[in-house]
């Protein structure tokens, strides 16, 4: 599946895959103009490994399940 990086860091604080008590109270995301960096980024972009799954004839699991498996460990 697709996913924003604002997706991806609201996943990893908000879901409690270990039960671990959660550290952060607020998440807030940011568009690309306020996060200054080097690089040219465009202004709308998506975490996506389909190109990569239909290159090499994979079937990767969907990125939320595999990250739950990382940090319930």
């Amino acid at each position: 599946g697709k996913n924003s990086w604002f997706g991806f860091a609201k996943t990893i604080f908000y879901d409690d895959f270990s039960n671990n008590e959660r550290k952060l109270k607020r998440l807030t995301p940011i568009s690309t103009s306020e996060y200054p960096t080097p690089a040219s980024r465009p202004a709308f972009s998506l975490l996506d490994n389909q190109k990569i799954a239909d290159t090499f004839n994979l079937n990767i699991p969907e990125w939320d399940q595999i990250l739950e498996l990382v940090l319930s460990r």
